[in-house]
């Protein structure tokens, strides 16, 4: 080992002594290029003090991303007049970049037009051309394969592609997993240079919702497949509490399937069928909500601890059946149009360092049209299709399956008499819940850490309690004149319990895991001449089981080259 140091060196120094030294370098030129540096530098710094400055962009290092894009965010720093309003025009295009996903960095510094250090010295402060310089460094193409559920407990197989072409678009497959037997899945185009909004999605796809599959507390309803295309374009504030805002144009071809259509009477068997919907929807959030800052308490507590959620979603669509399509008259277009709005407001309360009430408050109602149109429209008017009306359950009102209106009254007295038809259960297991056009939900959930193990980072527990009501009235001016039944006691439904919360989902080697899952125990409670009782299953559709809400997501994405 000794042998080989020592013939290195003795070729180090051979090596030394044969190659001619190399030349010194001049002394000079560094002086000279900061002095030019300075004479740049000084340029600028007088600049500050302009107001009339001619900003130019330059932009290096992009050879992939569409010349639109760049443009796009280079045309507000163009616009700046002041050194500062360059500054600040230019940071928030570099970090909408740095979020766009098609750049790895992003930096940028401010130089003047002319190169030329003499030119300079020789305006004598009288050139107004700055320059803002941009250095970026392009992603490639990546791919990301998923399997998640964000609304339902069947999960969800997601590959999508991103940086196609360049382009600020992304490509996704989302295949869904069906109980029945033809499966589901959706196309999505997802465009980062959208005519109005940030983001903008081209969605085509056909699902099959059961009742597994699906939010929609309907259990007189077996499934539903849609077939729909639709635009969604969304914004967002870049704020300390941001305003997000969502635009939604869609058509939908629906056909909504009973799960016993044996023996039903024909004022139920009419909700189901084939139908046409035609919507705008416009959904606005906003959030303020905080968290722990101390990692030992978020390991303790991973929900929020302060601020509110608000939320606000406006929808106007129309439906047309089968029977409804040959009519062509203005008047039967709008018979078949509606209103459908819905408002929901949380607000945290931190008691304790690790306990925090949540308080929510839900109202939405759903009319025709031609009711807000004019104070006597929408009487006589057909209600909305049962898949848009409006339920309460799940975490709105936990223990219920949903609230709301039942069937035909002789169909629900039939089965609460314990007489029925040949051929038709005595005790369905299931109520037939139809929904209403108005409700309102209120809850009151008492969030701790996990008793037995607070730091654990995952699991939470609570106690909670809601109610909820959910009326038909069939127009707007009902509902003026008699919005007090809906806070009445008859027509009132409660429930109190206690469960587990899952804040996270563990993540698995690169996986990211997040999520919520309630495990819970609920009472279903309803007052009666001022007094709680236990509710009637026929009413209450009993307990939803041990899980009432599962939401849950395992991704891997592919490393950037």
């Amino acid at each position: 080992f000794l042998y080989f140091i020592g013939r290195a060196a003795d070729m180090s120094s051979s090596d030394a002594e044969t190659r001619p030294p190399p030349p010194s370098p001049p002394q000079d030129p560094p002086a000279r290029e900061d002095a030019d540096a300075q004479v740049m530098s000084e340029h600028v710094a007088r600049l500050f003090e302009a107001s009339d400055v001619t900003t130019h962009v330059a932009v290096d290092g992009v050879s992939r991303v569409a010349s639109s894009y760049v443009r796009a965010g280079a045309d507000p720093v163009t616009r700046a007049t002041t050194v500062r309003d360059a500054a600040n025009a230019a940071e928030a295009t570099a970090g909408k970049w740095r979020e766009s996903g098609l750049f790895k960095d992003v930096q940028w510094t401010l130089e003047p037009l002319s190169v030329d250090p003499a030119a300079l010295a020789a305006a004598g402060g009288k050139d107004r051309n700055l320059v803002v310089r941009y250095n970026v460094k392009e992603k490639r193409v990546g791919w990301n394969i998923g399997l998640m559920t964000s609304a339902t407990a069947v999960p969800e197989v997601n590959l999508s592609v991103s940086n196609v072409f360049g382009r600020p678009w992304s490509a996704a497959v989302v295949y869904l997993p069906s109980i029945a037997a033809v499966p589901s899945g959706e196309l999505r185009l997802t465009s980062l240079f959208p005519a109005w909004g940030q983001k903008c999605e081209y969605v085509v796809g056909r699902r099959i919702e059961t009742r597994l599959t699906s939010n929609r507390p309907c259990p007189v309803a077996d499934s539903e497949t849609v077939t729909e295309a639709k635009v969604v374009m969304s914004s967002e504030t870049a704020a300390a509490n941001p305003v997000a805002s969502t635009l939604t144009l869609g058509l939908q071809d629906r056909t909504l399937a009973a799960r016993d259509s044996s023996d039903m009477p024909p004022a139920l068997a009419r909700l189901f069928g084939a139908d046409t919907k035609l919507f705008a929807r416009w959904h606005a959030r906003y959030s303020s909500a905080a968290f722990h800052d101390s990692p030992r308490l978020r390991a303790m507590y991973g929900l929020p601890v302060g601020g509110m959620t608000a939320s606000n979603r406006i929808e106007v669509f129309h439906c047309a059946s089968g029977s409804d399509q040959s009519s062509s008259s203005s008047a039967a277009l709008l018979d078949g149009a509606f209103l459908k709005h819905e408002f929901q407001v949380s607000k945290f309360v931190k008691l304790l360092p690790a306990a925090v009430l949540d308080l929510n408050f839900t109202f939405g109602t759903v009319f025709p049209l031609q009711s807000f149109l004019n104070q006597k429209g929408g009487e006589g008017q057909p209600d909305a299709p049962l898949s848009d009306r409006l339920f309460a359950s799940w975490r709105q009102v936990r223990g219920y399956r949903a609230l709301g209106p039942n069937t035909v009254d002789e169909y629900a007295q039939m089965h609460r008499d314990g007489t029925a038809p040949a051929g038709m259960p005595t005790k369905p297991k299931t109520f037939r819940a139809l929904g209403g056009d108005t409700m309102w939900a209120a809850s009151a959930v008492l969030n701790l850490p996990f008793l037995l193990y607070p730091e654990n980072g995952m699991f939470a527990t609570h106690v909670f309690a809601n109610a909820g009501s959910v009326r038909r009235f069939g127009s707007v001016a009902s509902l003026a004149d008699n919005w007090k039944s809906l806070f009445t006691s008859d027509h009132v439904q409660a429930s109190v319990g206690a469960g587990v919360v899952v804040t996270a989902v563990p993540g698995l080697f690169s996986a990211i895991g997040a999520g919520r899952l309630e495990a819970n125990w609920s009472y279903p409670l309803r007052l009666r001449n001022g007094v709680f009782e236990g509710a009637d299953d026929l009413f209450a559709g009993g307990a939803t089981g041990v899980f009432e809400k599962i939401k849950w997501g395992l991704h891997w994405t592919s490393l950037e080259a």
